[in-house]
């Protein structure tokens, strides 16, 4: 059996591996160009900080916020001083880049020790893993459930303390099997997110509100999208027509409003 060289720059995150697969570990593509860490890694690479062109800027903004957003922390900022614009790594983040660098070349060799047989596995494992088009993406532990008719309530928790509800289907609940301690990621399209002034919370009791401050306004034609630091690493995405952000600007404080029925859970298996 002709088994793959594992012989490789593993300082180079995008390097597919020497079998052409490109595959990351347990179906995870880690090191993929699409992947959202991709432009953690070429941070490190850059040094203390990377300068991002005007039409890169909007995909590696998103992968900075993504990644803070799934890391319930700070892995790296997104600076925009008028025409400079770029990311600048914490020290956390630093060190993870470093830390996935070694299981990729870790990984390197138990493919060219297993060989290609075992390699094949791999893509399998990466053509199932799930990849979704939700901006807003929060990893959460459930913190309780309540069960109503037909849909069952679940309370979640995300970075600094901050609850929200989820409304799904008690067959969702069952087939996820969630229950208090279990880990979930959290989804909310951008065009479920409104924003409200502070103090109106209590006319959406209904809905979830997590306040925050507006760190972004990007206008496009007819449609705007509004970033919010929410803190605790966290930020939110809305959508919507021009109006949406008609009494906001950056720095300003407001709340990010949705449905717990707009709430979509996942469960890695």
């Amino acid at each position: 059996m002709q088994r793959p060289s594992a012989r490789r720059d593993v300082m180079n995150p995008t390097q597919p591996t020497d079998d052409g697969s490109g595959m990351g570990l347990c179906g995870l593509d880690l090191m993929a160009d699409q992947h959202r860490l991709a432009w953690l890694f070429r941070a490190v690479s850059a040094g203390e900080f990377l300068a991002v062109t005007a039409a890169d800027a909007p995909a590696a903004r998103r992968s900075v916020l993504e990644s803070n957003n799934l890391a319930h922390e700070t892995l790296a900022e997104w600076i925009e001083q008028g025409d400079r614009r770029g990311i600048r790594l914490t020290p956390r983040g630093r060190r993870l880049c470093v830390a996935l660098v070694a299981l990729r070349a870790e990984h390197a060799r138990l493919l060219s020790h297993l060989g290609v047989a075992f390699a094949e596995d791999v893509r399998l494992l990466d053509r199932v893993a799930v990849r979704t088009s939700a901006r807003n993406e929060f990893v959460a532990r459930v913190a309780s459930t309540m069960k109503g008719t037909l849909r069952e309530d679940v309370l979640l928790e995300v970075a600094g303390r901050r609850f929200i509800k989820a409304a799904i289907t008690q067959a969702s609940v069952a087939a996820l099997g969630l229950r208090p301690g279990i880990e979930v990621f959290a989804l909310i399209k951008a065009s479920s997110v409104f924003l409200l002034p502070t103090g109106e919370e209590e006319a959406h009791a209904s809905h979830n509100t997590l306040a925050g401050t507006v760190s972004h306004i990007q206008r496009d034609g007819d449609t705007t999208e509004v970033t919010v630091d929410l803190g605790s690493g966290l930020t939110a995405v809305a959508t919507g027509k021009a109006a949406l952000a008609a009494h906001l600007s950056v720095g300003e404080p407001c709340v990010a409003a949705f449905r717990p029925s707009a709430v979509i859970l996942g469960r890695v298996a």
